[in-house]
């Protein structure tokens, strides 16, 4: 991938969404509309975050809970950081609403992450001008969230390949010894505005 798509045109996305979800009746079903501008470039790394790494920790055992519960964010971080060293110009997984460009990769995530997906619905949106984004394969973050240890070279070839958007499935990996195979799912990172034609957010459309 050269860089971001920037564009004025029109476009349609697709997006998971928890019709219980308040902001979700709110923005979908009275606004009509989901937005995220698109942040200065200068002021999104990871310096700028709620929660940063802490720097000063003296403790060498970190408890089962305690990794459970920080190891995805620390991972989003470590995306984060090498996306503003190396891709500063694409939007960041960590400001961006994420869509799928068609039904059909819509569809994967969803037979691939049941879980997550859960009670969402399906929605066609449209944009508004003007926006910009980014399409990643979502399966180089499902490799680094598994449950194994990663050596430093193979987190900065999964994080190339992510921001980079090459298809995991044309890599080779192995977890825990073993070939894991990778399902490429390409996700959208997105800055602007997503309209909604059908307002009802409980309708599969």
């Amino acid at each position: 991938m050269a860089g971001p798509i920037r564009s004025t045109e029109q476009k349609e996305f697709f997006i998971w969404i928890d019709p219980e979800d308040w902001q979700v009746q709110n923005n979908i079903g009275m606004v009509g509309g989901i937005a995220q501008p698109e942040p200065d470039p200068q002021n999104a790394g990871p310096d700028n975050l709620t929660f940063v790494p802490n720097p000063n920790r003296k403790a060498d055992f970190i408890s089962r809970f305690h990794l459970g519960i920080t190891y995805n964010y620390g991972i989003e971080y470590d995306l984060e950081r090498f996306r503003y060293q190396n891709f500063r110009e694409f939007p960041s997984r960590l400001h961006a609403i994420y869509l799928f460009e068609n039904r059909r990769e819509a569809s994967r995530y969803h037979a691939k992450h049941p879980a997550h997906v859960g009670r969402r619905v399906l929605k066609r949106g449209l944009t508004a001008s003007p926006y910009v984004y980014s399409t990643h394969d979502s399966a180089w973050i499902d490799f680094l969230r598994l449950s194994h240890s990663i050596d430093v070279d193979t987190f900065n070839f999964c994080w190339r390949g992510y921001w980079s958007g090459e298809r995991a499935e044309n890599h080779s990996f192995m977890s825990m010894g073993k070939a894991w195979a990778a399902t490429t799912i390409m996700e959208t990172l997105f800055y602007g505005r997503i309209n909604f034609p059908n307002k009802d957010v409980y309708v599969f459309d």
